[in-house]
């Protein structure tokens, strides 16, 4: 469990010596430890500053290394009430947006710019949700807490099945919509397993980490709304993909890239985020954009109704809030098609990409979007928007001249060792991995190994970096805890591998890796005990889920009996795991087979191999991976190299032409 930690004694922690040990040579540093002043290491420090300032890497590092840390508490600090005091005048401030976007919406025509521009995007939105068809949606079950259900009981289809809330106002919908010439087929039990649940449709606040004054908005939904807001959210993502070609699934990377490479020179693109992005679509805005009929089946799965931590209802005029099951894709669609139609009113090449509330358009349109942006009173963060200069961000990627100085936030002081595991792989990602491959300076690979010092030697566990935070990442094998079978299992008997299970020191059984999982030490629930009163016809389906997957009997050997006595012969049954409803998480050491690269995606393998025909076959399918991996690798650095060339000789010629005498 997480510790707490008063912040007077962060300069005191183990892991905030090893920074100031580590970095002591940095006057910033130095600065704190004279002062004692704990303070200015949560202040952070922005990538727009550091990327037209002087300042090193290694003291952005730290300044930004508690910048969102969840787990210190500082005197008179609430981030709570801080973050509750700001929504509540969010909300009164957005009525009076509603009003303002409203009054103007009422008067758009082709007159004016931001009018064209408005009128095209509304066009657009009528050619991307064309042909809404309710029967091709399927609502489906996510995962998380609900109104009702906390995040692990909010993990079970069954309990939501149970639960259903928001059935009965769904049923009511349903009625009245009969009644008015439309079937709502995707409300019924036939769409997706729901019983005689509860009136509950509204937003249920909550709060979560963010920096550390202050903490994220999300909404909790009632769970049957939220099956249908998910099956609209993915038709969404469908439509994107196939009528404007955004695939969401892709979209990060490939923002990434784009951002790395636009950084390499002054490019012509920037890079756009936005601040409280799902709050600030407003659903007048949608309600105009939107075909009728798509917006009439938004409205009835969207609660108009937020109710704040203290129980008190609030109406809102927001279309949703983060955690809503289409908000993402919606806020995909709306600002792409915002800066599209800015580029075809300036006629300026339209080349725009976005994922979420991030946005890459041509830096050419930045002035008329950003005003188009404060008339729908969307917001653009100017802290994370970048259209000129060496700095790009995007999707979590921040880089200056092409080098990616993402720097580490810290969500927690480490007091364990899972969360030492967290904060040493972070470490190696920012000062090795994401250097291509060498340590930035020989400071980091210090600050590495004193942190893995604070480990217990016999906990200390090393493994491929792309294990995660399960231990120690690392590419050298022989830091690796390995194991192997001398048995296998056929049938109910134990047979023996020849040799000792090596052969020529291979084992046949392949190699295992000793890692730290976390596992539930809590009683739990087994399929058979969690499914008792669900009727036959919804149990199917509801096992059909992958969910689910796993919650059946399994293959057990038992040594000893019921009362502890050691038997004669092992014996092998069929027995029913606790499977759903388990807590009271624990670290618990484990071997599992050892792979020294990443699998493959388990999605998207017909896109993965796509390329592929009977005229070009493949027989050694990982090498060919391998070769690809390795050749990309190569070229990036080649272009990085081949640019930052370029860009030397440029600035070179510039000053050279700047000295020239041009007077005769």
């Amino acid at each position: 469990m997480t510790k707490i930690i008063a912040g007077e004694d962060l300069l005191k922690h183990n892991f905030t010596k090893c920074v100031t040990d580590a970095f002591s040579h940095l006057p910033f540093v130095q600065e704190v430890k004279r002062t004692n002043n704990w303070r200015v290491l949560l202040d952070g420090y922005s990538l727009t500053d550091f990327s037209v300032g002087d300042m090193p890497f290694e003291e952005y590092f730290v300044r930004n290394l508690f910048k969102k840390v969840a787990n210190v508490v500082v005197p008179g600090v609430d981030p709570e009430a801080n973050t509750l005091a700001k929504f509540e005048v969010f909300l009164i401030e957005q009525e009076s947006h509603h009003v303002k976007v409203e009054a103007l919406l009422e008067i758009i025509d082709d007159s004016t710019s931001i009018g064209r521009i408005l009128l095209q995007v509304r066009k657009m939105f009528h050619e991307i949700f064309s042909d809404f068809n309710e029967f091709e949606l399927k609502p489906r079950f996510t995962s998380g807490s609900t109104l009702s259900l906390n995040k692990i009981r909010g993990t079970s289809p069954f309990e939501r099945f149970k639960a259903s809330e928001g059935s009965m106002h769904l049923q009511k919908v349903f009625e009245k919509r009969r009644q008015e010439g439309t079937y709502r087929f995707s409300f019924t039990d036939q769409a997706f397993p729901q019983t005689v649940g509860t009136d509950d449709f509204y937003t249920q606040i909550l709060m979560v980490p963010k920096v550390w004054d202050g903490l994220r908005i999300i909404g909790n939904n009632p769970s049957s709304p939220l099956a249908c807001q998910a099956g609209l959210g993915d038709w969404m993502t469908y439509r994107a993909k196939t009528r404007i070609g955004i695939d969401i699934s892709t979209a990060q990377v490939k923002h990434k890239q784009l951002a790395r490479m636009a950084s390499l020179v002054d490019s012509y693109l920037m890079t756009a985020d936005q601040s409280e992005a799902s709050d600030r679509i407003l659903r007048v805005l949608i309600a105009w954009l939107m075909p009728k009929d798509v917006f009439e089946y938004m409205q009835d799965i969207t609660p108009g109704t937020i109710r704040m931590p203290d129980g008190t209802n609030r109406h809102t005029y927001m279309m949703a809030p983060a955690g809503n099951g289409y908000i993402f894709p919606l806020q995909t669609i709306l600002f792409w098609t915002l800066a599209y139609c800015t580029c075809k009113e300036l006629r300026v090449k339209p080349e725009v990409y976005s994922y979420g509330d991030d946005l890459i358009a041509p830096a050419a349109i930045y002035t008329q979007l950003h005003r188009l942006f404060d008339v729908l009173t969307l917001k653009m963060n100017p802290n994370k928007t970048f259209r000129d200069g060496s700095a790009r961000e995007s999707c979590g990627g921040d880089y200056v001249l092409g080098s990616d100085v993402r720097p580490l936030y810290v969500k927690n002081i480490p007091t364990t060792v899972s969360e030492w595991y967290s904060v040493i792989n972070g470490i190696r990602r920012v000062g090795y991995d994401n250097n291509l491959g060498y340590w930035r300076t020989n400071n980091f690979r210090r600050l590495w190994l004193w942190c893995i010092s604070h480990i217990p030697a016999p906990k200390r566990l090393f493994a491929p970096i792309h294990f995660g935070d399960t231990a120690i990442g690392t590419s050298d094998t022989r830091l690796y805890r390995l194991t192997y079978k001398r048995k296998f299992l056929v049938g109910d008997k134990w047979h023996k591998y020849p040799d000792g299970g090596l052969r020529k020191g291979i084992p046949y059984s392949g190699w295992y890796i000793t890692i730290n999982v976390t596992r539930s030490a809590g009683k739990g629930e087994t399929y058979s005990e969690h499914t008792k009163g669900v009727k036959l016809r919804n149990l199917l389906r509801l096992t059909s889920l992958n969910s689910v997957c796993g919650a059946g009997d399994n293959l057990r050997t038992f040594v000893y009996d019921k009362n502890g006595h050691k038997l004669k012969e092992p014996i092998h049954k069929y027995v029913f795991s606790p499977f759903f409803l388990r807590d009271e998480l624990v670290v618990q050491t484990t071997t599992v087979p050892l792979t020294l690269t990443c699998p493959a995606p388990s999605d998207n393998v017909e896109d993965l191999f796509a390329h592929l025909s009977v005229d070009n076959p493949i027989t050694d399918t990982n090498a060919v991976i391998m070769r690809g991996i390795s050749r990309y690798n190569n070229c990036i650095v080649t272009l990085l190299d081949i640019l930052r060339m370029r860009v030397l000789s440029l600035e070179a010629a510039r000053v050279a032409v700047r000295d020239m005498n041009l007077n005769f």
